[in-house]
């Protein structure tokens, strides 16, 4: 019997005979593999939200407050320490550094009524910090960022921007420092600085960033902010004009503008023009341009550069793993407790990111074993059936090796068209299902599920572990069934 006449006359009738009548038992497989496939594009979707809230830039900082007080017995944890602890690999810190934190009055440059008083970082582009939040893989912004160190401008979250009651598209924001003169009455220190870029947020619940430089003006001779605002100090009057990029004719042929695009260190993020005029009375208003300041004016004043103790030493760690560590060495070292609740969060996120990865893979090898069983058992019970047939055909002269690599060859084609239709299927109803299990469930929006996005794993990688492999293992467990059977092992089930 040549190839072609095995193939139609007995390779295709025992294909359709080890499917089942109406492919039941290949219907049976693919529900398998869909549920199984399903279970796992959910798990993985899990770990891709636990990586995404492991990655955060947030979770990898760790802070130490510098008043703290080391408990009796023990050495003061400073600033040279955690570079020590640093130098060691294994622990795992990135870099070390010091963290400023204040707070200030806020108003909106539009609505002077709305006033907030907000907490923040003060750092330069060098920080560690500042360097995640303008990753490129997470990256933060919601806005163009024009934050540097020559800047006198801050970074805002998205929450401090809606409760000042202000958009992304605001430049401007006053910053109200009020002092009493002689005569105690108050003194208006407010001044506009430029809103460099919108953030999500900001780690430890900070509402902003601010430059070096700002900070050097505010706690510098604050006492002198009212002569950089005076007109006599400005020489000159500055607008800022948003969304514009082409000035009117009106403007022109009213020669206000002394030159069209000024070049300023400390531009907001908003796309504008920056003007400027000698003619002090000018209104602006229709234009909704902002009267803004130069504070390099006076550059020779002397303006107080050291900021003094930090409020915490920050270390920030390659991987959340290692903060676990530093918080069990910390504290018996120096006897200094770290925040709780972050270290419960860190420690949270590992562990449910472990029970995962431990349930997917215990799902893996279920589902194999479940896959190689089953067809075995289907082979064995087809082959069982059929022992006479086949018996009277090696008779007849059929090699045993054909007998061998028909059955294999159906064993593959079986797993192979069961796979890539549950993983399809699985593909087209993985979201859907659980979509409809958290609606049947009635999870709440606060619950981790509800951003978990169904991810179908690897096609490759997958189809070595459901196809290949079980496979392989069916091959060899058929090839030790069937090898040296004789006719009559088969025809009188000696076998």
């Amino acid at each position: 019997m040549n190839k072609k006449d095995f193939i139609q006359q007995i390779g295709i009738p025992e294909f359709k005979s080890v499917i089942g009548k109406w492919g039941i038992n290949i219907m049976f497989l693919i529900g398998i593999l869909l549920i199984s496939l399903i279970a796992m594009g959910i798990a993985e979707g899990s770990l891709n939200y636990l990586k995404k809230k492991m990655s955060d830039p947030f979770m990898q900082f760790v802070d130490v407050d510098h008043t703290l007080e080391p408990a009796v017995g023990h050495k003061q944890f400073d600033i040279q320490v955690a570079k020590d602890y640093l130098k060691e690999d294994s622990n795992g810190v990135k870099s070390v550094f010091e963290t400023h934190v204040k707070q200030e009055r806020f108003v909106n440059i539009d609505n002077k009524d709305i006033e907030k008083t907000k907490i923040g970082f003060i750092l330069d582009e060098q920080n560690a910090f500042y360097k995640s939040l303008v990753d490129v893989e997470k990256n933060l912004f919601i806005t163009d960022n024009k934050f540097h160190d020559n800047q006198w401008g801050i970074i805002i979250t998205e929450r401090f921007m809606d409760q000042l009651g202000i958009d992304k598209f605001t430049p401007y924001i006053n910053i109200k420092k009020e002092k009493r003169n002689s005569d105690n009455q108050i003194i208006d220190l407010s001044f506009p600085v430029p809103i460099c870029g919108v953030v999500e947020k900001l780690r430890n619940n900070k509402d902003f960033i601010m430059t070096k430089k700002l900070y050097s003006l505010l706690y510098g001779n604050s006492h002198l902010i009212p002569l950089l605002k005076s007109d006599s100090s400005q020489g000159v009057c500055k607008w800022f004009i948003p969304n514009v990029t082409v000035l009117s004719d009106e403007l022109k042929d009213k020669s206000v503008v002394k030159s069209e695009i000024y070049v300023e260190q400390s531009l907001p993020h908003v796309k504008g023009i920056m003007v400027e005029s000698e003619n002090f009375t000018i209104d602006l208003s229709s234009y909704n341009a902002y009267r803004v300041y130069d504070y390099n004016v006076r550059g020779n004043l002397e303006i107080k550069k050291n900021m003094g103790n930090p409020d915490t030493y920050t270390l920030l760690f390659k991987d959340p793993d290692y903060v676990l560590p530093f918080d069990s060495w910390i504290e018996k070292n120096y006897g200094i407790d770290l925040e709780e609740s972050r270290m419960e969060a860190k420690r949270n996120f590992s562990f449910f990111e472990k029970l995962s990865k431990l349930l997917s893979s215990a799902l893996i090898i279920f589902s194999i074993i479940s896959i190689i069983f089953f067809i075995i058992n289907l082979l064995l019970s087809h082959i069982n059936k059929n022992k006479r047939n086949l018996g009277t055909l090696k008779a007849f002269g059929l090699p045993n090796k054909y007998i061998i690599i028909l059955y294999s060859t159906i064993t593959l084609l079986l797993v192979t068209i069961s796979y890539i239709s549950a993983y399809v299927l699985s593909a087209l109803l993985g979201q859907v299902v659980l979509d409809s299990y958290i609606v049947f469930k009635e999870i709440s929006s606060e619950n981790y599920l509800k951003y978990v996005v169904f991810d179908n794993r690897d096609f490759i990688k997958t189809f070595v572990q459901f196809v290949l492999l079980p496979t392989i293992i069916i091959i060899y467990r058929l090839y030790k069934y069937l090898h040296k059977v004789t006719p009559g092992d088969l025809i009188y089930e000696r076998k």
